[in-house]
């Protein structure tokens, strides 16, 4: 798994968790590098929360697609915390400019 895609898979358990609090990294170029990717990203992220998946098209091996379907509860679809993703970010936090 490459880096980006790891990320990708990161932010995306950060997004179905609802009781996140905090991001935190040794380096703040590492946080940049995350909040870099949420905004160029969000879209496919809040679509695999709301299907209840991680993106097919990532390259990243069956074992962690295998071990995240061990953890039932985030891959399950989740229509209310998808909405207010959706909600969230194309209105609050990334506008259509």
């Amino acid at each position: 798994m490459t880096e980006p895609e790891a990320l990708y898979v990161h932010l995306l358990f950060g997004l179905k968790d609802r009781n996140l609090g905090i991001l935190e990294a040794n380096f703040a170029q590492i946080v940049y590098s995350g909040l870099f990717a949420l905004e160029a990203q969000w879209k496919l992220l809040v679509e695999d929360v709301e299907l209840g998946r991680v993106n097919p098209d990532l390259k990243i091996g069956g074992d962690v697609r295998r071990s995240g379907k061990a953890k039932k509860k985030f891959f399950l679809a989740h229509t209310e915390r998808y909405l207010l993703l959706a909600d969230t970010f194309s209105s609050e936090v990334f506008p259509i400019r």
